[in-house]
């Protein structure tokens, strides 16, 4: 088939290849409930490998300002631990963490049980192993006299 200015490509003469052909060239069309025919339109993109680009480029910078926020966000709480008055330490654990296991206080000299997993030590009891004092709230009522 020979091409000639001022003539439009023409699609083969059978029936069933003109559809096809038709088809391939004709813009993306899709049916809605009411039987009339919608293009179908991703934003006016039209789909080129330029539009991908930029779709890629703007994801890009937007997974960049979230990455920015949360990092900014994790150095000012830092940033506040490191201004906060420094803690005591537990007086139990001395600002270890741990404490020596019931199962070290046994009268036979051996050491190690289920619940210190035959370490010796557990978690303290009195800051719950973080080393530094936990105030207590105390709830003190009134008889109302």
């Amino acid at each position: 088939m020979a091409l000639q200015q001022g003539m439009a490509l023409r699609a083969p003469s059978t029936a069933a290849g003109s559809r096809r052909a038709r088809a391939a060239l004709a813009p993306p069309r899709s049916r809605s409930s009411s039987g009339v025919v919608v293009r179908a339109s991703l934003g006016g993109l039209g789909g080129s490998s330029a539009d991908a680009v930029g779709i890629a480029r703007a994801l890009g910078v937007g997974l960049a300002a979230v990455a920015a926020g949360l990092w900014l966000k994790d150095e000012m709480q830092q940033q506040e631990r490191l201004e906060s008055p420094a803690r005591r330490a537990c007086p139990a654990c001395e600002g270890r963490g741990v404490e020596p296991c019931a199962c070290t206080r046994w009268s036979d000299g051996d050491a190690g049980c289920r619940s210190c997993r035959n370490s010796g030590l557990t978690q303290c009891r009195s800051c719950g192993g973080g080393g530094t004092a936990v105030p207590i709230k105390v709830t003190i009522r009134s008889d109302g006299r």
